[in-house]
């Protein structure tokens, strides 16, 4: 039987007949536009209900015959690809992390890590950062946004920071500053001698006898806290060692004037001629209580000491 192409296309039915062919057709060398199994129709094409893909020679079906991961020259970027070896990329377009040299790392910026080694050398100062060890000097004023915390110790030179429980401890009240004041001796009216003298400008009771005595009354001031010291003020006539004996009374009011009585008997101390002496009467002194009434008596076994008056400091 003759195969009738005139037409341009030939059917199936003429290939087999022409052929001879028995069972499943095969595919020839059709053109794309021939090869369209979607778009034939009957009795002009193959279509996809007559083809068999998964027979069909150097084809596959992509569902169910392809092994993506055994496909030559390709991979499956799960699990296939060793990136730490992975080869034919462009320089420096695939670093990985076995293949990265850290400290020669480039177009970073001025700080290379081989800069940055240097910076953190012990040996080598960080300029614009403090150190946690070490001596610095540090400049401008800085602000902190927390209170820190200084050593327990309480400090010992001028110029090294007090912490608030160093002032606390030290602190008094007022303010912490020292007050004084100084009053005039009362001379002993039954004394053989009464004599009141000058010493360049110095106004003296003059006790030139054991039976010349000098007093001092005074109230202890609101204001008092702690007393500082308190001696009583002389020129002495001579160089020599002076001695005296101190009679303290001590009263609120509203008590009994000898409710407080305090003395200090035979102190001595070696002095110059015409030198202004401190006579320490602290002793004689302590716990007293602001508002307080105090009398103080002084006399003397030395023949002659010019006494210029009582000075009393506190805070």
């Amino acid at each position: 039987m003759a195969l009738d192409i005139s037409g341009g296309l030939f059917q199936q039915r003429d290939v087999r007949e022409t052929a001879n062919i028995v069972g499943t057709p095969k595919i020839g060398d059709f053109t794309n536009a021939q090869h369209n199994h979607s778009g034939g129709t009957s009795g002009g094409f193959i279509i996809d209900s007559t083809i068999d893909h998964d027979a069909t020679t150097n084809t596959h079906n992509l569902t169910t015959d392809i092994n993506h991961d055994t496909i030559t020259n390709n991979h499956n970027l799960t699990t296939d690809i060793n990136h730490d070896t992975l080869t034919n990329f462009t320089t420096a377009e695939h670093f990985i992390e076995g293949s990265i040299n850290h400290t020669n790392i480039t177009n970073i910026g001025t700080n290379a890590h081989s800069v940055i080694d240097t910076h953190l050398a012990a040996a080598n100062p960080h300029s614009g950062h403090v150190d946690t060890t070490g001596n610095e000097t540090i400049a401008g004023i800085k602000t902190f946004s927390s209170f820190g915390i200084t050593p327990t110790a309480a400090p010992t030179t001028p110029y090294q920071i007090a912490n608030k429980k160093y002032v606390d401890d030290n602190a008094v009240e007022g303010g912490g500053a020292t007050k004084e004041f100084m009053i005039m001796p009362l001379l002993d009216p039954r004394a053989a001698v009464v004599d009141i003298e000058s010493r360049s400008g110095f106004g003296v009771a003059e006790l030139e006898s054991t039976s010349d005595f000098a007093w001092f009354n005074f109230t202890v001031p609101n204001d008092f806290t702690t007393l500082t010291e308190a001696v009583i003020v002389c020129i002495p006539d001579a160089t020599e060692t002076i001695q005296w004996d101190i009679y303290v009374g001590v009263a609120a009011a509203g008590t009994l004037y000898d409710d407080d009585d305090r003395t200090a008997l035979d102190s001595t101390k070696a002095v110059t001629v015409s030198q202004l002496t401190e006579l320490d009467i602290s002793g004689s002194l302590g716990t007293l209580t602001a508002g307080d009434y105090v009398g103080v008596k002084l006399e003397s076994d030395t023949s002659k000491i010019y006494v210029t008056g009582l000075r009393f400091k506190y805070s």
